[in-house]
């Protein structure tokens, strides 16, 4: 026969087994919980990049498609750039500044499609500066170190270009 202290023992020893056995179990389940949570978070991840990449590709193919139009439209076609011009304030310091909201709307007057570069002759352009500055401006606007005036001829590349709607 066993004595009491043994079986308490052995009750305790056997208890305290099957509670290391449950808490295996939560731990193994919480662990696959996490394993779970992380692989849906990286799914997610991956479906979002997916989708910027779609659009990153769906964006450029508008541009060269627009490119293309500029290219084999031929020439006198009338295209815009929204590309940000710079200009220098202030004879002193001569300060370069950079108008963010313009355009420049130009002629095309040759087209080399092997390179995408289009010469263009500035026909108008806008830029959008602070009042302050006006009165400052100490040289003429600037696109792509290109100087922007009516009539001025330049070249670049086709890229940032579209077919005006004037």
């Amino acid at each position: 026969m066993f004595k009491v202290e043994t079986v308490v023992i052995i009750l305790s020893i056997f208890l305290s087994g099957c509670m290391l056995t449950q808490k295996n179990n939560s731990v193994s389940h919480q662990k696959t919980e996490n394993l779970e949570y992380e692989l849906k978070k990286q799914q997610r991840k991956a479906e979002l990049l997916e989708q910027h990449r779609i659009y990153l590709l769906k964006k450029r193919k508008e541009e060269l498609d627009k490119e293309d139009l500029i290219l084999s439209s031929g020439l006198g076609r009338v295209v815009c750039n929204d590309g940000p011009m710079t200009y220098w304030t202030d004879a002193v310091f001569n300060v370069e500044q950079v108008a963010k909201d313009s355009q420049i709307v130009a002629i095309v007057e040759s087209i080399d499609s092997e390179s995408r570069r289009i010469e263009y002759k500035v026909s108008s352009f806008y830029a959008n500066i602070p009042d302050v500055h006006e009165r400052f401006i100490t040289t003429g606007f600037y696109y792509k170190n290109s100087l922007v005036r009516r009539g001025e001829i330049n070249w670049d590349s086709v890229k940032g270009w579209y077919p005006c709607r004037y």
